[in-house]
């Protein structure tokens, strides 16, 4: 037996235009949230919870930082259905996957750059 490799090289270009309609779907139906920041004061999943409620987030929210932010990391982990992203790893998939996107303002001026 041979092995072989798997690995399939999809289009930058390709991927980078896939996360740009998604991202514009999503908003055309209003499942994206704007916010200035979204830190908590310390690293309790009740806090975290509390907020997304508030904003009107349910079930499969995807929360987009513009860099990583430790305790919102352990905060996030064990509620289900919460996906934490940085804005440098976000694909089109999670973008359709979730109903809600968290968006903070430094993650939008990254995903900006990152689209031009």
């Amino acid at each position: 037996p041979k092995s072989r490799d798997l690995y399939w090289d999809f289009p930058r270009q390709k991927s980078r235009k896939a996360l740009i309609q998604a991202l514009a779907a999503r908003h055309a139906e209003g499942g994206i949230v704007f916010v200035d920041q979204f830190t908590v004061a310390e690293p309790k999943t009740k806090n975290v919870a509390a907020a997304l409620k508030k904003l009107g987030c349910g079930v499969k929210t995807l929360v987009v930082l513009a860099q990583s932010d430790e305790k919102l990391t352990r905060a996030t982990r064990n509620i289900p259905d919460v996906l934490l992203r940085l804005a440098g790893d976000l694909n089109a998939y999670e973008v359709l996957r979730s109903r809600k996107i968290v968006l903070t303002q430094p993650a939008l001026e990254k995903l900006e750059a990152r689209a031009n």
